[in-house]
């Protein structure tokens, strides 16, 4: 019953125009971003208009008892100066082991900036554990939310936005982010992984430690969701 990751908002149309292209931007949401581009083309001054330069489609959902997923993909990237860059992300819910996986594959070519974000939903206490894993908790109950790079990508931070639940009124909150430069083609994996208040955090840190190890065990980061 308690939001760990939430969308910001809308917050103001016509009132705040640089305001509402904040809030409608791809670095406030919780995805992946490319050389700090935006998905589509976003201006200023038509707040109720943007690009369609995304095109996103559905390319796969199964649900079953234990396990849900989805895969879809965008092409916002695709018109990159240093190579065109193809979006996919699979997100797998995994019931009986209590987790959410989500692959982040970069089709094209060239060297790019990658940038992954999660938002915390307000109110939360977020911190970084270590390079590769943040930590959001609900200060009341005390459960929490770990998030692990299954790659290991380094440099875990943690980024100031703003996050709003009533139209004309916003408050502080935090985005997770991650950070890496290489080459597409590109995959990068993380693990969600939910821990009740008063659980043992010992098993769930060990289920991060296991799914670790799979994926680096995986052929040239073959899908984990796709192919399980």
């Amino acid at each position: 019953g308690v939001s760990f990751i939430a969308d910001p908002g809308s917050y103001v149309y016509t009132a705040d125009p640089r305001a509402r292209h904040l809030f409608r931007s791809t670095a406030q949401h919780s995805t992946a971003q490319v050389d700090a581009a935006e998905q589509n083309e976003i201006d200023a001054g038509t707040p109720f208009i943007i690009g369609d330069q995304a095109r996103p489609r559905i390319l796969a959902f199964e649900t079953e008892g234990e396990r849900d997923f989805v895969v879809a993909e965008h092409h916002g990237y695709e018109r990159r100066a240093g190579g065109p860059v193809t979006h996919r992300r699979a997100v797998l819910l995994d019931r009986r082991e209590r987790y959410w996986l989500v692959e982040d594959t970069f089709a094209g070519s060239g060297a790019h900036a990658f940038t992954f974000r999660l938002h915390a939903a307000p109110g939360r206490e977020t911190r970084v554990l270590d390079g590769s894993t943040v930590e959001i908790r609900d200060g009341a109950e005390g459960a929490r939310l770990l998030i692990a790079s299954l790659d290991s990508i380094e440099g875990a931070a943690l980024e100031r936005r703003w996050a709003s639940r009533d139209y004309g009124s916003r408050e502080p909150t935090l985005s997770a982010r991650w950070t890496l430069t290489a080459r597409a083609p590109l995959t990068a994996r993380w693990l969600l992984v939910p821990v009740r208040a008063g659980e043992d955090e010992g098993a769930r840190l060990e289920l991060i430690a296991q799914l670790r190890r799979e994926a680096v065990e995986s052929d040239d980061r073959a899908s984990l969701i796709v192919n399980s």
